[in-house]
């Protein structure tokens, strides 16, 4: 609950020159969208009550005005072990992934063309999820 720690919100309210009092000064500063690699497209929605009046409109992230849609590279799934217990699966595709420069949009707004960035997102999920699911990597 709370303010997100993804770069993404600071970014937009920098890229659109908006930004609710409460959010003012940036907690993540990097601009880059990093979890444009976990699929598109991300629809980022800014809350409309008082306490945050200013922040900016909903806004879509995609990988250009033509091409909206990138699935996700990742599946994740419970797989049944028994009739009473499961185990947690993640199957990471070898997909060719998102493009570097993405668009984002939003209604009554330009178009910007934004950055994906660095950040190694999907190998972070792999061991966050090695570590949390106690699970073993295999690779086909």
């Amino acid at each position: 609950m709370g303010r997100s720690l993804w770069p993404e919100p600071d970014a937009i309210r920098d890229i659109r020159r908006e930004s609710a009092p409460i959010h003012s000064t940036p907690i993540n500063g990097d601009g880059d969208f990093p979890r444009a690699k976990f699929g598109l497209p991300i629809i980022f929605h800014f809350r409309t009550d008082a306490h945050r009046a200013g922040d900016p409109t909903d806004n879509t992230l995609v990988i250009d005005k033509d091409r909206d849609r990138f699935a996700s590279p990742i599946i994740v799934k419970a797989i049944a072990v028994s009739p009473t217990h499961s185990r947690p699966m993640a199957l990471f595709l070898n997909t060719g992934g998102v493009p570097e420069t993405l668009t984002l949009t939003a209604k009554d707004r330009p178009d910007v063309l934004v950055k994906r960035g660095p950040r190694p997102v999907l190998s972070e999920f792999l061991a966050f999820a090695a570590q949390e699911w106690k699970g073993t990597e295999v690779k086909l």
